[in-house]
């Protein structure tokens, strides 16, 4: 994803960045392989700037990030401290525009910020699975309304599979032990097996149950791991806001 927001940036005719990241190693990650990446496509970095999350002012260092004359800053953090950096950008009034990666597409965000300060600015997240739409129809159905968060379909992903999981390690009536579950994500996520959507959880788990190998699909499409327990990316998509709403293009 670091990769095809460097693309982004350069399709969108950014030709300076800089990136400001939260001092972690999440936020380490990102940055390095945005700048990398943003270099070896022609552009040219203007520094990484780290903040801390735990500083009650990121003034000096929001000024290091945009103090050399780019067109653009990348920011990498959390929500909800991420509200807090763009609420001190605006009121420091550095203009230029931003681009966000995926733990900002959070409706808490959003809540915390400015209205309009990021209209029209551009951050990307991990693809969404074919049938995403129902799962959102089936989430508004039963809160009322309430449409998921971006991170909901992953959390809702990640529970089913630990299910399915622990069934598959369970022996007896004992309880299986995290090191027996993770071992058995492999094995529930992965083809070979007989493909379950999330939607026929209950026959996945009696397939589990009889010891057949399955192949689980999420909400967030075919959630298959690498020989490193990383979920193998899915593709992207890039999102930006109009009026204080996230609108994904």
């Amino acid at each position: 994803m670091g990769q095809a927001l460097a693309e982004r940036m350069v399709a969108d005719g950014i030709e300076r960045a800089s990136v400001l990241y939260e001092g972690n190693e999440y936020g380490a990650g990102w940055a390095n392989m945005i700048d990398s990446s943003f270099r070896a496509l022609g552009g040219t970095s203007t520094g990484l700037t780290a903040f801390s999350p735990e500083a009650t002012s990121v003034d000096a260092d929001l000024r290091r990030a945009f103090g050399s004359n780019e067109q653009a800053v990348v920011l990498v953090a959390r929500a909800r401290t991420g509200a807090a950096v763009v609420e001190e950008w605006a009121s420091l009034g550095l203009g230029k525009r931003w681009y966000f990666v995926p733990a900002l597409h959070d409706q808490v965000f959003l809540d915390n910020i400015p209205p309009g300060v990021v209209d029209d600015m551009v951050g990307i997240s991990p693809a969404l699975g074919d049938d995403s739409a129902a799962f959102e129809t089936l989430f508004s159905d039963r809160w009322d309304g309430d449409r998921p968060l971006a991170p909901g379909y992953f959390y809702f992903d990640a529970i089913l599979l630990w299910a399915l999981a622990s069934e598959a390690a369970r022996t007896g009536s004992a309880d299986p032990t995290g090191a027996q579950v993770a071992q058995k994500l492999l094995e529930v996520s992965s083809p070979p097996g007989t493909a379950y959507t999330w939607q026929e959880l209950p026959q996945a788990l009696a397939a589990v149950r009889n010891g057949e190998d399955i192949d689980f699909i999420g909400t967030t499409g075919a959630v298959n791991f690498d020989s490193r327990g990383d979920v193998e990316a899915s593709g992207n998509r890039f999102w930006h806001v109009d009026s204080d709403i996230f609108i994904e293009e």
